[in-house]
C-alpha cells in the first residue's frame, strides 16, 4: 500500500481479535514499512485504540516509535512506553512489538533486533475507536501524552501481522526472519 501523506489511508473497522476483545494480555504486531523522503515530521504508520488505550508504530524526528499504552482510572495504568530507534528516508524496516503482561514486559524491535523494553505493564483493556494504516482514526497517544492526529503517512507498507499474543522469542524470530528474508531487509 502506498500512502502520499496527504490523507490517503486504511481504515480497519473495530474487532475483536484486535481492539475490541479483552483485556489482552499479549499482543505481538510486526509491520513491514518502507519511509518515504521525510522521516521527519509525525507520521502514523499503524495505529490501533484512542487516547486512553491502544498500540502504534509512528515516525517522529528522525525516528521510528512502538508505542502502547493503557491510562483508563478504573485499570491498572502503564505507557506510552515511546521506545524507538533512528530510521532513515527511503529505507524499509520491519518493526516488532511484543506485549506482554504476564511478565510485565513491553519490547520493540526493528529489523529482528530489540530497540528496548519497558517493565510494569499490565494487559491492555478493550480500545474502540477503529484502526488505521495511514493515520489516526480518531485519537492516539504520543510518547509526548499528544493525542492529535492526522500524521500522515507518506511512505508504503506491505505487510502487517496482529497476533492476540506474545510470542515465544523463537517463533518472533522465525516470523521476523521469513519477512526480513522475503523484502530483503536487514542486508
Amino acid at each position: 500500500m502506498a500512502f502520499d501523506g496527504t490523507g490517503q489511508h486504511l481504515k480497519v473497522g473495530d474487532s475483536s481479535d484486535i481492539n475490541t476483545g479483552g483485556p489482552y494480555s499479549g499482543k505481538t504486531l510486526a509491520i513491514v514499512f518502507e519511509t518515504g523522503s521525510d522521516v521527519t515530521t509525525r507520521q502514523i504508520i499503524w495505529e490501533q485504540g484512542g487516547g486512553t488505550r491502544g498500540l502504534s508504530f509512528y515516525l517522529d524526528s528522525g525516528r521510528l516509535y512502538i508505542n502502547g499504552w493503557n491510562l483508563g482510572s478504573a485499570e491498572p495504568q502503564w505507557g506510552p512506553t515511546g521506545l524507538n530507534a533512528p530510521v532513515s528516508p527511503n529505507t524499509a524496516y520491519l518493526a516488532t512489538l511484543v506485549m506482554d503482561a504476564d511478565s510485565g514486559v513491553f519490547e520493540g524491535f526493528l529489523n529482528g533486533v530489540s530497540i528496548g523494553r519497558v517493565y510494569d505493564i499490565d494487559r491492555l483493556y478493550k480500545h474502540p475507536n477503529d484502526c488505521a494504516i495511514g493515520h489516526v482514526e480518531g485519537a492516539t497517544r504520543f510518547h509526548d501524552n499528544n493525542n492529535k492526529g492526522p500524521a500522515d503517512f507518506a511512505g508504503l507498507v506491505a505487510e502487517l501481522h496482529v497476533y492476540n499474543l506474545a510470542l515465544p522469542t523463537e517463533h518472533r524470530q522465525v516470523l521476523e526472519t521469513s519477512l526480513m528474508n522475503k523484502y530483503g531487509l536487514g542486508d
